[in-house]
């Protein structure tokens, strides 16, 4: 996966674990924050000014808050058209008798119905003035029982006839939940009284008291009425769904153009490097690691394009030549393993953060010039070689060396399909040495394919490495593994040479011969 698409994954990735959390916390926040502002809206009273009360005011202060309020003066509710009742006469007294909560609770098997001029009996608690909230009502022997206030003890019987009845407007499922709570609680002038369900601890609704002039105003609001705070809750998660896509979008942005952008400049001139089309300008100014990683590429390309134009120079027959071009070898070494450092470095750093194929291929094969530079600038004796054994995987290292070969050589077919898994014994870096010096040898030569494959005996594994190139003649397949030997006079003739010298160190059989299609070159390792 490319680097900018893994840095978009992060970001989803940490957008959407914060929509999980809000989905937890979420509830709490709002839960406090609608609590905070509808305490606010109810304590705003519009319907009341210059010690004046208007009817339609409160209807449309209810409606838009959907809230059921009551406005007294005298104790007696100016606003009865709130409740459904009926009012009760006896020889000396009127009373209302407010129905909502009762018919709301009402159990009986028979059909409450009553009319005007009806003869009642009714049991039940009389708040503000001459309010009655019934418990029970009895007409002709019938009995109907509010099933939820009917334990209450300090009611009173009242008797007499019915001699008028109103049905409500409106907020009739508030107005049942307001008249269950306000016979329990004792209402202050002003204040806000938290009211609970029975056997619960939490607080589902309120009823704030406020005196305005001459008027006392009762605002009940019910929190489980949840179609009120949906929308809210609705419209603040869409802006943040929004705002943080456009986050996202931003911070790929930069890190891309600060990130991304030169890393994709450093590839493009690594591969011109690789092209032999060295670098002459500085197109890239930073003063962080990025640029520092930039410099040493750029010291690199100019100490390869020395090299080159040494080589080119050189007089092929000559022994001083050859003296001298080994010393400059060398040299470029020694130079070589500054900015082989810088990049090892930093492209551990970038593994550390993100891993990627791409990245630990370059890793590795950094490491691996790195190793022989220090080997060749350690031991300049032939008799000197140190090997490290190790039981390691062999197609995992050919596998390596295909993979690298792949991405310069597109034109040319790599056939790579062994049986089984192959463990061998050796120097694994040195054996991989070996393996990319024969492959870039048959890249060389070869039309358009390379066939590589392993067998094994009880004690060694084969190595054969086929091309479908020119055939040896006159004895060539021996001359190729001396020193400075090519064949078209163009090559230095090292690669081969030194695969000669770690195959002999490793005691190993190896040969190259002709076959059918072209030339095939042969090593045993020792079997693990």
């Amino acid at each position: 996966m490319k680097l900018q698409k893994k840095i978009t994954l992060i970001f989803l990735i940490t957008f959407i674990f914060t929509i999980f959390i809000e989905l937890f916390l979420g509830s709490y926040y709002f839960e406090k924050y609608f609590f905070f502002r509808k305490n606010e809206e109810l304590q705003n009273i519009t319907f009341i000014k210059n010690n004046r009360f208007s009817l339609e005011e409160l209807k449309k202060f209810q409606e838009d808050h959907r809230t059921f309020s009551i406005v007294l003066k005298n104790n007696k509710i100016l606003n009865l058209d709130n409740f459904d009742y009926i009012t009760l006469k006896d020889s000396k007294t009127e009373y209302i008798v407010v129905l909502n909560a009762f018919l709301d609770n009402l159990y009986s098997n028979s059909t409450f119905d009553l009319g005007k001029k009806d003869f009642i009996t009714v049991e039940g608690i009389t708040i503000f003035e001459n309010i009655i909230v019934p418990t029970k009502i009895e007409k002709n022997n019938e009995v109907f029982v509010d099933y939820k206030l009917n334990k209450i003890k300090n009611s009173k019987k009242f008797s007499g006839i019915i001699t008028d009845m109103n049905n409500a407007y409106g907020l009739l499922e508030k107005s049942d939940d307001f008249l269950e709570h306000i016979i329990n609680v004792e209402i202050p002038k002003n204040g806000v009284i938290n009211l609970k369900s029975k056997n619960s601890d939490k607080i589902d609704s309120i009823l704030i008291c406020k005196t305005i002039g001459d008027f006392q105003v009762l605002n009940f609001y019910d929190f489980q009425d949840i179609t009120d705070i949906f929308p809210t809750i609705k419209s603040f998660f869409i802006f943040k769904i929004f705002l943080i896509i456009f986050i996202i979008f931003i911070l790929e942005r930069v890190i891309q153009w600060l990130l991304i952008t030169p890393i994709i400049k450093l590839s493009k001139i690594t591969s011109e490097i690789e092209k032999l089309n060295f670098c002459k300008e500085t197109k890239l100014k930073r003063n962080d690691e990025i640029g520092d990683l930039y410099l040493d590429i750029l010291k690199m390309s100019d100490s390869l394009k020395n090299i080159i134009a040494l080589y080119k120079n050189e007089i092929h027959s000559s022994e001083e030549a050859n003296i001298k071009l080994e010393e400059n070898i060398k040299f470029f070494m020694h130079e070589i393993k500054t900015p082989l450092s810088a990049i090892i470095g930093f492209s551990n750093l970038l593994l550390e953060e993100k891993f990627s194929d791409e990245i630990n291929i370059i890793n590795k094969e950094g490491k691996r010039l790195l190793y022989l530079a220090n080997e060749l600038i350690e031991h300049e004796k032939e008799e000197q070689m140190n090997l490290t054994p190790i039981n390691f995987n062999l197609n995992t290292l050919i596998d390596l060396s295909i993979k690298i070969f792949k991405l310069n050589s597109p034109h040319i077919e790599f056939i790579f399909s062994p049986v089984k898994s192959y463990w061998v014994e050796g120097d694994r870096g040195k054996i991989e040495q070996v393996i990319f010096n024969i492959i870039k040898n048959g890249v060389y030569f070869t039309k358009n394919k390379i066939i590589i494959s392993l067998s094994e005996d009880k004690n060694n594994v084969y190595v054969s490495i086929e091309n479908n190139g020119p055939k040896f003649e006159n004895g060539e397949e021996k001359k190729i593994w001396e020193k400075f030997y090519s064949k078209n006079g163009k090559n230095r003739g090292l690669g081969l040479y030194i695969s000669y010298k770690i195959l002999n160190f490793h005691g190993s059989k190896f040969y190259a011969e002709n076959c059918e299609n072209g030339v095939k070159f042969v090593f045993s390792l020792k079997k693990v």
